[in-house]
């Protein structure tokens, strides 16, 4: 059995009328909303702690590459104090 790649979907996609197109387009934009959906839905119901335990972390991270990219913050610094 061979396997279909997302390259293999897309080439044929491209030779569709403009039409199917994007009722295709459509279709796989509803498909992945509903999946992020799932996935916040997955995240809210969460409770290991995990989020709490990182979040300074990326806040921090977050501020760091911005300063470094010279913009500025999104956090204030108390906000990600260790």
């Amino acid at each position: 059995m061979t396997a279909i790649t997302l390259a293999d979907i897309l080439g044929q996609a491209r030779q569709l009328p403009l039409a199917e197109q994007a009722r295709l387009t459509s279709i796989l934009d509803r498909e992945r909303a509903l999946r992020l959906i799932e996935l916040l839905d997955e995240w809210a119901a969460d409770e290991s702690g995990y989020e709490d335990e990182t979040w300074t972390q990326l806040q921090a991270a977050l501020d760091d590459e911005r300063t470094r990219l010279g913009m500025r913050s999104l956090f204030n610094d108390a906000d990600h104090s260790s």
